[in-house]
């Protein structure tokens, strides 16, 4: 992978874990009366997978694919 195609992937890294922070201050101040419905569990599910996205991206563009 050259330089140009590691710095895409920086920058679509940015910006996933912008909208994750962003996902998760939304479920950190969600009404205590929504804390276990299933708008809850679906910024939770959400958050998983920014996790799970962020993490493979972070592999590939340090070269660990």
């Amino acid at each position: 992978m050259n330089k140009a195609q590691r710095d895409i992937l920086s920058r679509i890294y940015d910006e996933i874990t912008q909208i994750r922070d962003e996902e998760q201050d939304k479920l950190d101040n969600i009404p205590e009366n929504l804390s276990g419905s299933s708008k809850a569990d679906q910024l939770q599910e959400g958050i998983d997978k920014l996790e799970e996205i962020s993490g493979l991206l972070e592999e590939i563009k340090d070269g660990g694919f």
